[in-house]
């Protein structure tokens, strides 16, 4: 029998700590956002991932291919921030020591 409502989001969380080290100091990353492309919608609260190309994210996949990020996956959570699209975008950009994303897949 077919389940009647579909299942939860799965969410993964993804640290700059993850790297112990293996990655440049992302305050001077200047390719933001770390290899992603990105899209949204003015009234939303997620980044849509469009496209991953080689950078934070591409090393996050290889050092946890049963976690991966993938296109369609949406972020919806920067160092700990929730909120519109255009904020996370903005945080996105900011310079900082860390990163924690919580990216969100629908199943």
């Amino acid at each position: 029998m077919w389940a009647m409502f579909p299942q939860p989001p799965a969410e993964v969380r993804i640290s700059s700590a993850d790297f112990d080290g293996n990655l440049p100091a992302l305050e001077s990353c200047r390719r933001i956002p770390y290899g992603l492309y990105l899209g949204y919608a003015e009234a939303s609260s997620t980044l849509m991932i469009v496209e991953v190309q080689e950078g934070l994210i591409t090393r996050w996949n290889a050092i946890h291919p049963d976690r991966q990020v993938k296109v369609h996956d949406r972020i919806v959570e920067v160092n700990g921030k929730r909120g519109e699209a255009a904020q996370l975008l903005w945080l996105l950009h900011q310079r900082a020591k860390h990163l924690e994303l919580v990216i969100r897949r629908y199943i």
